[in-house]
């Protein structure tokens, strides 16, 4: 052999990596009911379930369970921090009064940035936003809000029993919602107003077994979630009860939704329903799409996991990724990527930029390196992989994170705001906005030529850990060594054949991106 590694090498480990997450320090770092945990004080944020970023970035809205309640916040574009502007509730005090809020638990904007919409215990609220100031104002009458028995002066709706996750299509001109405990998936087509009304028959809804005059729906049980495609063209319910996502193509004239047939209409943790069998999914609560549409991500408690899925995007279809690719679960259980405070993990968003994802559990916010190539998921590697109350499970020490049940990305990508259900509160991170690069440091080859056995000395840096490094001599592979940023090679000129000679050196790391370097150098000739 003309060239061997030596034994000896670092792990691959960044101090600061691209997207990770940094908690705002102080009072800027999260705003709690009545200035808990050291932050600023804010109302109406008991309960906080969800939390949602208008376009532009300007304004970010939390719903609160037991405050029954949305909250408008102004952002500093800058820095990231909130400052309360108001909150619209059904029963606090110093709160605009509204109506189908009982329960508040999931929020969404539209995509031209006039709607806000808020899924509650009976329904869903309506709000026409101010893209100037982010104010809202309920829709009068019956079209301000739709709730299952039509109280409160709402429009009597379908398949909206202790409805949980509301989301807009792309094109703005349909809304869905999932409901637990009518098991199902409502559709409703939106007006320029931001107007409501629920489409007839059985298109207006989806639900297990068919009940409330819906469509026959196979896996929703439990419906906790739903996430429409880039596209607009299909449409993702995580349901809590059936332990599987359903997956449905959407009508873009009507937004009417119709299940995938056989075993493409769902994909469950135990292969029940007529579904594909998957891994990392028992009792999913949150789901979405990534931003190129290649990938659908799974956020399920029970599991304690966050489960990749590749996604056809003509056809919809999901597909579990292989091995250990497919998941990456607390204490890595059902054969996932060990992960860390994944623990009653309950949802998952993806950057803008399509490098990262986020997810959120009972303990606090976790952060992976997307592949942009294959969707799968790596966990940070040293305390930059999450954020717990009091460093938990070797986490960075965080505050206002008790039971995490929303996150949200800006859309210029310099923030997160994570809603926490038990800390009554919304937690302001910064995120890493350094650019992923791999360099490569080759020293220790002679200058002139070489006679003897000389030791090359190879760095790799990034902002990500490094996945493998591959070396070549003369476009021939020398080997593979996997997460390591320094090695050594031995040389041994004397079993080359005189001239001129190219070692190279190519180092990808878990993002996708690849660094190369090529050195040259001379065998002398004797």
């Amino acid at each position: 052999m003309a060239a061997a590694l030596l034994v000896g090498s670092t792990p691959a480990h960044a101090s600061r990596f691209h997207g990770s997450l940094t908690q705002l320090s102080g009072g800027f770092g999260c705003v709690s009911d009545g200035g808990t945990d050291g932050c600023a004080s804010g109302r109406a944020l008991r309960g906080a379930a969800s939390v949602a970023v208008a376009p532009g970035g300007r304004d970010v809205y939390v719903a609160a369970n037991n405050s029954s309640s949305v909250s408008i916040f102004r952002r500093d574009p800058r820095r990231g921090v909130l400052r309360q502007r108001g909150c619209v509730s059904s029963g606090v005090v110093g709160c605009a009064s509204g109506r189908g809020l009982a329960g508040a638990f999931g929020v969404a904007s539209s995509p031209d940035g006039r709607s806000v919409y808020v899924a509650a215990f009976r329904g869903l609220a309506v709000f026409s936003r101010n893209p100037a100031t982010g104010a809202l104002s309920q829709l009068p009458g019956a079209e301000g809000c739709v709730s299952q028995d039509g109280a409160a002066g709402c429009t009597r709706g379908r398949g909206l029993a202790s409805a949980s996750s509301v989301t807009v299509a792309p094109d703005g001109k349909s809304v869905y919602v999932a409901s637990v405990s009518s098991g199902a998936v409502a559709s409703f087509a939106r007006d320029s107003r931001g107007a409501l009304r629920q489409l007839g028959g059985v298109d207006g809804c989806v639900s297990q077994g068919g009940s409330e005059g819906c469509l026959d729906g196979r896996a929703l049980a439990g419906a906790f979630s739903v996430a429409v495609s880039p596209t607009g063209r299909h449409v993702y319910v995580a349901a809590l009860n059936s332990n599987a996502l359903a997956v449905f193509g959407r009508d873009p004239d009507s937004g009417a939704l119709d299940q995938l047939t056989n075993d493409d209409a769902c994909i469950s943790q135990i292969g029940s329903e007529g579904c594909t069998l998957g891994r990392g999914l028992a009792s999913p609560n949150g789901v979405s799409v990534s931003p190129d549409g290649r990938n659908v991500y799974v956020a399920s408690s029970a599991s304690g996991a966050v489960v990749a899925l590749e996604r056809d995007a003509g056809l919809g279809t999901v597909f579990q990724l292989p091995r250990a690719l497919g998941c990456t679960s607390q204490g890595g259980t059902e054969g996932c990527a060990t992960g860390r405070a994944l623990g009653g993990a309950f949802a998952v968003t993806t950057s803008l930029d399509g490098a990262n994802a986020y997810a959120v559990s009972s303990t606090g916010v976790i952060s992976f390196v997307r592949n942009p190539r294959t969707g799968a998921l790596t966990e940070f590697q040293g305390p930059q992989v999450c954020t717990t109350g009091g460093g938990t499970d070797r986490c960075a020490s965080g505050r206002a994170l008790q039971e995490a049940s929303s996150v949200a990305i800006t859309p210029d990508g310099r923030n997160a705001y994570v809603a926490s259900y038990r800390s009554n509160a919304v937690a302001v991170f910064a995120r890493n906005p350094q650019r992923a690069r791999v360099r490569i440091g080759v020293r220790g080859v002679p200058r002139r030529c070489a006679r003897t056995t000389f030791r090359a000395r190879i760095t790799i840096r990034s902002t990500l850990p490094i996945q493998r490094v591959r070396l070549h001599l003369n476009r021939r592979r020398l080997g593979t060594r996997a997460g390591t940023r320094r090695l050594t090679l031995r040389m041994r000129a004397g079993a080359l054949r005189p001239g001129r000679h190219r070692l190279g050196v190519a180092a990808r790391d878990v993002g996708g991106n690849i660094g190369r370097r090529t050195v040259s150098f001379r065998r002398c000739r004797t």
